[in-house]
């Protein structure tokens, strides 16, 4: 296998992994939904009847999905709701899962129900803009049955957030403000910088078992991250605020030791007359050992690894680094019609990304 469809092939598998899972979301979420409209407003027939197709249009898009993945002769990677993007937003909405959802108290309350409208809404509408950008990408129009699965979400996916838009709009409630578009944005975001790069880079991610595809009914464990910690204990453990924080503190400092290490490399070719590539090898050292120091006692504070051996480790992750940087800038400017100067972006964040995990984890031990 080439290195080209290796790539390929990796990004697909995150790819189907990721809609499979959220399809499935999609369907038994739904389930809420239908019973707080059928109770609230059983007047309702129009948006009752647009939910049902809403539930099986999804229903039919996993199925889809389901069957790719068999033909692949593949499972996909067992996921949980970190990667879901209605989980998310229900969560950080309402304050709780999907799962602890209280369809009682949102039947009682005309704001919850609204909010809830809302949610659905503009999932929907991301998903389709997702959908329009997955088909002019020519990695997915290499697959031509997943291109085609992509082609069916397209055409259902306007009646999965009208009908919710219909209904607020004829009863003169509110539509989303600037703060859920925002929230809209940033899950989204959230998996596209953060999620998506280490789980690209986690390539002994655990895939979801065998009898669960065969199964005619999928069984919620297979999912649901509260059901099954260790499913992906391992990148939860980058999901967190004190990882959050961590990261905050390295995108700080790298951002630093960058600036100085590019003034080191002006300084001794510029003022000293060194050679440019010996220059840029002391920079590199210079800008490491900076990096280590604030690294050791500020940014990952209280590792008991040795300071030589953690300074020997650290230069080795930034090699790591370095060669994530140019062999994915490779890929993306030779196998994609990305510009340049947006492949550098993107390759710095799964660089970025990929050191920083090595050294909280491995190097200095602190996730």
């Amino acid at each position: 296998m080439t290195m080209k469809s290796w790539f390929a092939r990796r990004y697909l598998d995150l790819l189907g992994s990721i809609y499979i899972y959220n399809e499935h979301r999609g369907y038994t979420a739904l389930d809420r939904v239908l019973e707080a409209v059928k109770a609230k407003h059983p007047e309702a027939t129009e948006l009752i009847a647009a939910v049902e197709k809403h539930r099986a249009d999804e229903r039919k898009h996993y199925t889809m999905f389901k069957r790719w993945f068999q033909l692949r002769g593949t499972m996909p990677i067992a996921l949980d709701r970190t990667f879901g993007h209605i989980d998310r937003f229900i969560e950080i909405s309402f304050g709780t899962s999907i799962d602890s959802l209280d369809t009682d108290a949102i039947i009682a309350s005309d704001d919850l129900f609204e909010r809830l409208c809302r949610v659905v809404s503009l999932t929907e509408k991301r998903g389709l803009k997702q959908v329009d950008i997955l088909l002019n990408h020519p990695i997915v129009k290499q697959d031509k049955a997943l291109h085609k699965i992509f082609e069916v979400v397209h055409v259902d996916e306007p009646d999965h957030f009208l009908p919710y838009d219909k209904w607020l709009a004829e009863n003169q409630r509110r539509t989303p403000n600037m703060w859920e578009r925002w929230t809209d944005r940033m899950i989204h975001s959230e998996l596209l910088f953060i999620k998506l790069p280490l789980l690209f880079l986690w390539f002994g991610a655990p895939r979801r078992p065998n009898g669960a595809m065969r199964a005619k009914t999928i069984p919620s464990q297979c999912y649901a991250a509260s059901r099954s910690p260790e499913t992906l204990s391992v990148l939860n453990r980058f999901l967190t605020r004190r990882a959050g924080g961590m990261l905050l503190r390295n995108t700080v400092v790298s951002t630093g030791v960058f600036l100085v290490g590019l003034g080191v490399l002006w300084l001794l070719v510029e003022q000293a007359g060194m050679d440019p590539v010996i220059a840029t090898g002391i920079s590199f050292m210079v800008a490491n050992s900076i990096h280590y120091v604030f690294g050791r006692t500020w940014i990952f504070a209280g590792s008991d690894r040795k300071v030589s051996t953690g300074y020997l480790l650290f230069l080795g992750n930034a090699v790591v680094g370095l060669a994530v940087t140019v062999g994915l800038f490779w890929v993306l400017t030779h196998w994609t019609p990305m510009n340049y100067l947006v492949a550098r972006v993107v390759v710095s964040v799964f660089a970025g990304l990929a050191v920083f995990a090595l050294n909280a984890a491995f190097n200095f031990r602190q996730l």
